[in-house]
């Protein structure tokens, strides 16, 4: 009995999480979402199953091994659901860091290399021969 009121609690608990995160704007307003192109959404969702399956079996342990399989399905979803948001909220605080980096290297003055000029010492004689 005491496992089963745990499991309701820990239900209803997990519910009001989403709803909140449902019904509460994003943490940081200034970053619009980008629009998911199919290789970004393939990799999202797949990160989010394996997420929300490794939540769902901790939550699964926590549980006990004499949680009915009925609520399986429904512990899933709901991991499910707070995987794909922690997701959004790992690519916004990401954002957020490369925003504060580039502004910190504006402060410095710190110019970052371009990887696709070529060095003076790679470059064809003739590139060399033309400049002179």
């Amino acid at each position: 009995m005491l496992a089963y009121s745990g499991a309701c609690v820990l239900v209803v608990l997990i519910g009001a999480d989403i709803a909140k995160s449902l019904i509460d704007g994003h943490s940081y307003p200034e970053h619009r979402p980008v629009p998911l192109t199919l290789p970004l959404l393939m990799l999202r969702v797949v990160l989010t199953a394996l997420l929300g399956c490794f939540y769902s079996f901790l939550v699964f342990l926590g549980l006990g091994p004499f949680t009915p399989f009925v609520l399986w399905p429904v512990i899933l979803a709901i991991c499910l659901f707070i995987a794909w948001r922690n997701l959004d909220l790992w690519y916004e605080q990401g954002a957020e860091f490369e925003k504060e980096l580039k502004e910190e290297e504006t402060v410095r003055n710190i110019v970052p290399l371009n990887v696709y000029d070529t060095p003076a010492e790679l470059r064809p004689m003739e590139l060399s021969r033309r400049h002179k």
